[in-house]
C-alpha cells in the first residue's frame, strides 16, 4: 500500500480550508479542515526535520489564523508561532544563498527560486507580526545575505522582489526601535524615512501594473513601517513645529491607511473571491490608523492643510472627519466578531466623539 506525504496532505488541507471560509461556506467545514491539516502536520517530523512543504502549511495556519478567525488575541498569539517558523526556516537553511553549479539541471534552479520566495514570505510574516505586537523579531544578523538597497535599481521592476529589498533596512529599524534601550534620535529617524520612502515609491510604482490585492497590500505594508518609525515624535504636543517631518508622515500614513480599510470593506460583493477578506490580517493596523488620525484632531489648532513632498497633500479636515466615521461604521460591523474588537470601537467612538466638530 502507497504510503501518503503527510506533509503535501497537511499543506493541501489548510489551502482547502482557506478556500472554504473565502467562499462563504459553514465555519465548522472550514475549522475541520484547519484541524485535519493541524494533526496531519504533527504525524510528520517538522519539528527536527523540516521541509518546505511543512513551512508552507505553517505559514498558511498563520493566515488561517488572522483571517478567519482575526481578534487581537490571534494576532498576538501569530508572534509565538512565526518565531517557531522562523527558526525551523533557519534550520533547514532557507536564509541561506544556494548557487548551484553550472552543469546542474534546471530544475535547481526552479528550486532556488522557490526557497528564496518562501524565504522572503517568512520574513514579511515576521515583520508585520513585530509591526503589529511591538515586540522583537528572531531574525539573525546575518538572515540577509547583503543590503540590496544599494543596488535597487538594477533590478527588475518587480513589486514582490522591490518590497524584499527593504526587509533588511525594517528589520535595522524594528530592532532599532523594539529592543534598544536607548530613544531612537529624530535624526535617524529622518535618516530611515529617506531610505523607506526610496525604495516604497519604487515598489508602489512598480505595483501599478498588478492586481489591486497586490497594490494595496504593497502600500499597507509600508505604510505601517513609516507610522511605526514616526510614532514618537508624531505624537509630540508641539510635534508639527519641532517634528515636523513625523507629524505629517503619521498623519499621512493613517489616513492612507482608513482609506484604504475603507475601500478593501467597500469590495464586498464588488469583485470576486471575498477580497475585503484581505482586510482581516491588518484590523490592528487599520485601529491604530484611525486612533492615531484622532489623536491628530483632537487639538483644535492641529495644522491639516501642508502638502507632502510633491506626492500628496492632506485632505480638508471635513473629509477627514467623514473617513474615520466611515470606519466607524465598519468597526460597528466587526465588533460583533470577538469582545476585543468591541471594546476597541467604544474606545475609538469615545475618543471620536472627543474631538471638536464646530472646527469642520
Amino acid at each position: 500500500m502507497e504510503k501518503f506525504d503527510l506533509g503535501w496532505l497537511a499543506q493541501y488541507l489548510v489551502v482547502l480550508g482557506l478556500g472554504a471560509s473565502a467562499a462563504g461556506v459553514e465555519d465548522n467545514i472550514a475549522a475541520e479542515l484547519f484541524f485535519a491539516s493541524e494533526a496531519c502536520l504533527a504525524q510528520t517530523p517538522y519539528m527536527f526535520r523540516p521541509g518546505v512543504a511543512n513551512i508552507r502549511t505553517l505559514l498558511l495556519l498563520v493566515q488561517a489564523k488572522q483571517v478567519c478567525y482575526a481578534t487581537c488575541w490571534a494576532l498576538d498569539a501569530c508572534w509565538n508561532i512565526v518565531g517557531l517558523i522562523v527558526r525551523l526556516s533557519i534550520m533547514m537553511g532557507l536564509h541561506r544563498s544556494w548557487v548551484p553549479e553550472p552543469d546542474e539541471i534546471l530544475t535547481i534552479f526552479d528550486e532556488r527560486e522557490q526557497r528564496k520566495r518562501l524565504w522572503n514570505a517568512v520574513v514579511k510574516m515576521d515583520i508585520q507580526t513585530s509591526l503589529v505586537t511591538g515586540q522583537s523579531s528572531p531574525l539573525p544578523t546575518d538572515a540577509f545575505v547583503a543590503n540590496a538597497l544599494d543596488n535597487i535599481q538594477g533590478l527588475p521592476h518587480n513589486s514582490c522582489d522591490l518590497v524584499a529589498t527593504s526587509y533588511p533596512l525594517i528589520y535595522e529599524i524594528l530592532t532599532r526601535i523594539n529592543t534598544s534601550m536607548e530613544m531612537i534620535s529624530y535624526e535617524e529617524v529622518l535618516h530611515y524615512d529617506t531610505q523607506l520612502r526610496r525604495v516604497m515609491r519604487l515598489a508602489v510604482a512598480a505595483a501599478e501594473n498588478q492586481c489591486y490585492v497586490i497594490r494595496t497590500t504593497t502600500d499597507i505594508f509600508f505604510r505601517r513601517v513609516l507610522m511605526v518609525l514616526h510614532r514618537y515624535y508624531a505624537l509630540d504636543a508641539d510635534a508639527p513645529n519641532i517634528y515636523p517631518t513625523s507629524y505629517w508622515s503619521s498623519l499621512e500614513c493613517c489616513l492612507a491607511l482608513i482609506v484604504h480599510h475603507r475601500a478593501l470593506m467597500a469590495q464586498c460583493g464588488a469583485l470576486p473571491n471575498n477580497v475585503h477578506l484581505i482586510a482581516r490580517p491588518f484590523m490592528l493596523d487599520f485601529f491604530a490608523a484611525a486612533l492615531t488620525t484622532c489623536i491628530h484632531l483632537l487639538s483644535s489648532d492641529a495644522p491639516l492643510s501642508a502638502t507632502i513632498g510633491s506626492e500628496s497633500t492632506i485632505p480638508p479636515r471635513r473629509t477627514i472627519m467623514e473617513t474615520i466615521e466611515c470606519c466607524l461604521d465598519i468597526f460597528a460591523r466587526e465588533s460583533s466578531h470577538s469582545v476585543c474588537f468591541g471594546t476597541g470601537y467604544r474606545l475609538l467612538s469615545v475618543v471620536y466623539e472627543l474631538i471638536p466638530k464646530h472646527l469642520t
